[in-house]
This record gives structure tokens, C-alpha cells and sequence, in this order.
């Protein structure tokens, strides 16, 4: 059995700011290994980011 993280990730910035950045993690494994003793199986993220200049 293979065991193994896959976590693709998709980042959308039309200009300089803001920026949209969304992640999805799926860990995979027996009971035993490092990926199967994770707390969750799966884990979402969506980030925002936003760039500004103090005067």
C-alpha cells in the first residue's frame, strides 16, 4: 500500500492585489504510517491576499 499526501492547489490574482488562493489536501495510508495518522483525511483552504502601500 502506498501511502502518500495530494494537495493541488489553484492561485487567481488579475492584478497585483488582491489575490484568491485555494488548496485541497487529501492524505492517504494505513492506520500505521505517517499520512494515516493524520487528525483529518481532507483539508480545505481558501486564502485572500491583499497588497497595500502605507503613504
Amino acid at each position: 500500500m502506498s501511502h502518500f499526501p495530494l494537495i493541488p492547489g489553484i492561485v487567481y490574482s488579475p492584478r497585483r492585489s488582491p489575490g484568491l488562493y485555494f488548496r485541497a489536501a487529501c492524505f492517504s495510508g494505513g492506520k500505521d504510517s505517517e499520512f494515516g495518522e493524520k487528525q483529518n483525511d481532507y483539508r480545505v483552504e481558501f486564502r485572500v491576499r491583499y497588497f497595500f502601500q502605507l503613504p
